[in-house]
């Protein structure tokens, strides 16, 4: 359902105003304007598109007065946080603001006008009524400080219109406007959204929680992060929007999105539940995640809560009937390590063993690069927060210096300068006051201004180099108290991970720096020749805020600069010089983690954390573990077994005892065995990839560097009884015989495929399983090509259902794991095993070494992409038969710690399932008919043919065209999105720019068209040099969801005399389930085009009469079947 907006319609301005677009452009380059603040366009681009519906415009006095006081506008309509235009009494003046006039609103950044105001009134806002009613009044809040320091003395109310919307150069594709979130919504078919408002990172709990709340409301998630102002000291959101886009993939397929939210927040608790909730509202979604104290800036410096826990729920709740937005109550989550799941703390059973890592020790672990285990949040999430957030090594800082002239400030920069550059790691740069007074600040004087403004130019450089990683010694005299803390408070929100800021005074007394100044200059400034001088006729402001205070009257230069090494773990007197050592610590210090029921384990990061390792002594040869006398803890396996397997993963040693077979693997051998294929539009469908595979095959064979590689191993060799190979007159081994046909299904990529986390062709499966029935059918076993179809449908099955969920090429693994494992499973049933040798047979599978997707992609794409399956096919026939001779299984092979597939090769990641084993796969398979492309370029090639023919009617060719843009999928772009030189026949079918470039010239694809010598035109990298990707969102989405799975793509032309061809956008190939009515005839006409070089016409007859007939062809013997195809 379509969450109606608040108000009752959406104030899309953008929509309202567009026919007007010019006009007011040429206008708003006439009127006097205003360049708007940051937060003023946060709030202007969310007026301007109907985040803020109902307005329509800043607050005029009476509505801002109502907000301020009733939380509603005058019109009674709820809204809680007042939306205000601030400025100078001067600009007031200056633009001439008075009812009536109009005003260009500019954007920043590049000052281009967006909208134009019209005023409706200019008042003088009561600012401490207003920080009281809205925001609670402690003058600690970050919006009081910011209404008290930075707002302006007037507010300007009036109505907008828009001029055009704010350029983004981030994350453009993630930038919704809600009429354009409403939409995907409404595409996606999305009934029910969950949205959740974030302005951190996030990690695993979270995931787990945005799942749990969708699940429970049959809803999907819309992830809707906070990128405009937020609290200061938060995460940036380039940092946040990497961590986001790397934790969409661990939802389940089609579940969630994430769109970016340009909000200025106010950090206003309660009123600013409401407030995100009617956004929420406003851009499509029907539930909205509060959490306890949302929105809350935490505490003040006395460490009181700004506001209740639950006090933004509650006025949520409030106004639930009016909101028209369901309010989920955030709940809190926890890690349970006996099951390896997240749970609500309120619904864990007392006495259960739970783990958290509170926001202080995740900074701490970032801070330190101290670990951040997989259980708390995913691998990639770590990997971008530590890309951003480097430990204390790698982190640059500022040491500022401040103190009088002649107080040894220089002398000390410098020194440190020369002891920091001894320590290395990192580049020293050195800021001292005279230097940055001739070189930046010569135009300067010595009025409290000047100084002022001296001192904030050295920390805008400071924090430049801080945030590149650099060390910084930076040393003014400095003398004003307002000027030191500007400078920190630049350092720490610029210079990101580098904000490190230690101000260190050079105590030194006057007297000292007097008696020893030989160059006379406090003499002279104390005879009035000198004016303004710190310490004589101007003030020095001593630090009562200074992180460290040294005296060079008192110590050394040698003790000062080396109180580090003097003190290696700090004096308690300065904490500070702990975290300065930190930034140069070699070796991490201890981890904590917090463990429930309360016990807190500290051990040293050079081992694991053991829990069987209880005691408190320290020898030199162990690490030391920290653990009260009095605790214990509880392991109260259900088995001997299970009890030497988890003591095992704690420190024990390994165990010996042989555990159960994973369930994964049982659930193979079960579903192979115990299964019964029902579904007739499976079997159908079968029939039909059966024979397009074969045909595929027989196509492969007709390429050289196909047939060299088939045949038996040692020349001249005939097998009895063996498997015979299609198009050939070969009779192999199986083993051999699996490797053959595998090899010539595959080499054109033209057979079937599946595309979900993992893609992959389960028709490669056929190699391996009419291999095997061939050779049984031979030696007299009762095999017909119903066995063999109903293997197909079983083999398709699970790898499909293993690729849903389960992305092995994340990890660089190619999908042809896949083809051995569900070959392996299906060859043992018709080989006869039972489910207990089958299950061997598969773990044995699982252990194979598995092939890594380099052969795929650039620079080392080649011709083993073609035989690949081929060999799985030939490895799973020969796990099988090694296992019905009696090899053993390993019965853990995925789940075993440190050794296992999951630990070794998955990153430690489970596999995850979508549904259970069925018919599913065989029924929604997809099928490669009109052009042998790869498949997530099919529909782009089928758009290109369309292209070609749109040419050809305006008398045009591909010389015309100066651009082709791809709208595309996010697959097909990290599949076959290849620019530079295209060497061979694998990689060129790889490439989409090729597939697409080819029919834009020629007007065809076919298998010939990958040759060298097709691809020796010279119009074709010239065209694919004018062919870009770009990625669509939705059919990203689309791709993933179970009930579309569509291969979108788009192609926009644009040629050489400026003219855009309508873009053409094809979204299901014709080989999809949806169009399968139109491709079966196509279908057939493919395979009647792939056996006629091979057989005469009267056996080609004989062969189409034959596989015509679903119910002969089911009956019919498989060793009959496959001679059909076999040379004469």
């Amino acid at each position: 359902m379509d969450n109606t907006p608040h108000g009752g319609v959406l104030k899309d301005l953008h929509i309202r105003d567009a026919s007007l677009q010019k006009q007011l452009l040429e206008e708003a380059e006439k009127l006097p304007d205003i360049v708007l603040t940051e937060r003023q366009l946060c709030d202007l681009e969310l007026l301007l598109n109907g985040g803020f519906s109902p307005l329509e415009g800043f607050l005029n006095e009476d509505d801002y007065n109502s907000v301020v006081n009733t939380l509603r506008l005058k019109s009674g309509v709820l809204f809680p946080m007042p939306i205000n235009l601030d400025v100078s009494k001067d600009d007031a003046e200056q633009l001439g603001l008075e009812p009536g006039a109009r005003i260009a609103l500019r954007d920043p950044r590049d000052e281009n006008p967006l909208a134009i105001l019209t005023v409706e009134d200019v008042y003088t806002p009561n600012k401490a009524v207003e920080a009281e009613k809205v925001f609670g009044g402690d003058p600690e809040h970050p919006s009081v400080v910011y209404l008290n320091n930075k707002v302006k003395e007037l507010y300007v109310g009036g109505k907008l219109q828009a001029v055009q919307p704010p350029t983004h150069f981030d994350y453009v594709a993630l930038r919704y406007t809600p009429t354009e979130l409403r939409t995907h919504f409404k595409k996606l078919a999305w009934r029910k959204v969950v949205a959740f408002q974030t302005r951190n990172p996030m990690h695993r709990a979270h995931r787990e929680l945005t799942v749990r709340a969708a699940r429970q409301r049959q809803a999907n998630v819309l992830i809707h992060p906070v990128v405009g102002l937020t609290k200061p000291g938060d995460v940036d959101h380039y940092t946040r929007v990497r961590v986001y886009e790397a934790i969409m993939p661990k939802y389940p397929n089609g579940m969630a999105t994430l769109a970016l939210l340009p909000l200025a927040m106010r950090m206003g608790g309660p009123r600013e539940a409401v407030w995100h909730s009617i956004i929420r509202k406003n851009f499509g979604a029907t539930h909205f995640i509060v959490g306890r104290d949302h929105a809350g800036p935490g505490k003040n410096s006395r460490g009181v809560d700004f506001y209740g826990p639950y006090d933004a729920q509650e006025l949520v709740t409030k106004y639930k009937d009016e909101l028209h937005i369901e309010m989920v109550p955030f709940q809190m989550m926890t890690y349970l390590p006996s099951s390896d799941e997240y749970m609500p703390v309120d619904e864990v059973p007392k006495g259960t063993q739970t783990l958290d890592i509170s926001g202080t020790e995740l900074r701490r672990r970032l801070r330190t690069g101290a670990p951040i285990p997989d259980w708390f949040s995913y691998e990639s999430v770590v990997k971008t927060l530590r890309e951003s957030y480097p430990p204390r090594t790698k982190q640059g800082f500022v040491l500022f210096l401040t103190g009088l002239h002649n107080s040894g400030r220089s002398i000390i920069a410098r020194a440190l300068q020369v002891t920091l550059n001894q320590q290395g790691g990192r580049s020293v740069s050195l800021l001292l006051g005279e230097t940055v007074r001739s070189e930046l600040s010569s135009e300067l004087g010595f009025s409290p201004e000047d100084r002022h403004k001296n001192v904030q130019r050295i920390a805008f450089v400071a924090a430049e180099l801080s945030r590149a990683g650099a060390a910084v010694i930076a040393a003014p005299i400095a003398p004003y108290h307002h000027s030191r803390k500007a400078a920190r408070d630049h350092v720490a929100s610029t210079a990101g991970a580098g904000g490190n800021f230690f101000l260190i005074h050079v105590a030194t007394p006057l007297e000292y720096c007097e008696a020893t100044d030989r160059k006379g200059v406090f003499k002279r400034a104390r005879a009035g020749e000198i004016k303004g001088f710190t310490g004589i006729d101007d003030p020095y402001e001593a630090p009562t805020d200074a992180d460290i205070a040294v005296d060079v009257s008192t110590q050394t230069i040698p003790e000062i600069v080396h109180i580090q090494r003097d003190h290696p773990r700090g004096r308690p007197e300065h904490p500070p010089i702990n975290k300065i050592r930190e930034l140069h610590a070699t070796s991490p210090p201890p981890v904590t983690i917090k463990v429930s029921p309360p016990t807190v384990v500290r051990t040293s990061l050079r081992s694991t954390l053991s829990f069987s390792t209880l005691s408190a002594t320290r020898t030199s040869a162990l690490p030391r573990v920290l653990c009260p006398s009095t605790t214990r803890v509880s392991i109260a396996p259900r088995s001997a077994a299970q009890f030497a397997v988890r003591m095992s993963h704690h420190g024990f040693g390994e165990s010996a005892v042989r555990p159960d077979p994973d369930q994964v693997v049982k659930d193979i051998a079960d579903y192979v065995h115990d299964f019964n294929v029902t579904s007739e539009l499976a079997m159908e469908t079968a029939r039909l990839c059966l024979i397009d595979t074969i045909g595929c095959g027989l196509e492969g064979l007709r390429f050289k560097e196909c047939a060299r590689l088939l045949g038996p191993v040692v020349e001249g060799t005939t097998v009895p009884n063996g498997t015979k190979v299609p198009g050939t007159n070969y009779q192999l081994d199986p083993i051999r015989g699996a490797f053959n046909i595998g090899t010539m299904i595959r080499w054109l990529d033209f057979n079937d495929c599946w595309l979900a986390a993992e893609w992959g062709h389960p028709s490669d499966n056929l190699g391996a399983i009419l291999a095997v029935a061939d050779h049984l059918a031979r030696q007299g076993q009762p095999l017909a090509v119903k066995d063999v179809l109903e293997s197909m449908v079983k083999a398709h099955e699970i790898q499909g259902q293993l690729a849903l969920l389960n992305s092995f090429n994340r990890v660089g693994l190619d999908h042809v794991v896949l083809v051995k494992v569900a070959s392996t499973a299906v060859v043992s049933k018709l080989l006869g095993l039972t489910r207990e040798q089958t299950i061997d047979a598969v773990s044995q599978a699982w252990v194979d070494g598995q092939s890594l997707r380099t052969y795929r992609h650039a620079p080392n794409t080649g011709s083993r992409k073609s035989w690949a399956a081929g060999d799985a096919c030939s490895r799973a026939v020969n796990l099988a038969l090694l296992v019905k001779k009696g090899e053993m299984g390993l019965p853990s092979v995925l789940t075993a710690k440190t050794w296992g597939f999951y630990d070794v090769l998955f990153k430690g990641k489970p596999f995850e399932f979508q549904m259970k084993y069925g018919s599913y796969i065989m029924e929604n398979i997809l099928f490669k008919i009109s052009y042998p492309a790869e498949f997530h370029a099919q529909t782009a090639v089928e758009a290109a043919h369309t292209i070609y023919k749109k040419l050809q009617d305006m008398g045009k060719t591909s010389d015309d065209i100066k651009s082709v843009r791809i709208r595309t999928q996010e697959a097909a772009i990290r599949i076959i999105d290849k620019q530079g030189p295209l060497d061979n026949f694998a990689d060129r079918d790889h490439a989409i720019n090729y597939m697409v470039a080819f029919p834009l010239i020629y007007g065809r694809l076919t298998t010939e068209d990958y040759t060298d010598k097709a691809a020796a035109d010279p119009r074709i990298d010239a065209l694919r040099a004018k062919i870009f990707c770009v990625e669509d969102k939705r059919f990203s989405a689309e791709y993933h969801a179970p009930d579309k799975r569509s291969i979108g793509n788009a192609l926009l032309v644009t040629l050489n005399d400026g003219t855009v061809l309508d873009e053409v956008e094809v979204e299901y190939p014709v080989g999809h389930k949806r169009r399968r009515a139109e491709g079966t005839p196509l279908l057939i006409a493919k395979f009647k085009r792939h056996i006629a070089p091979h057989f005469n016409e009267d056996h080609q007859s004989q062969i189409l009469k034959a596989v015509s007939d679903s119910a002969a062809l089911s009956k019919m013997p498989v060793d009959k079947f496959t001679d059909l195809f076999v040379e004469a």
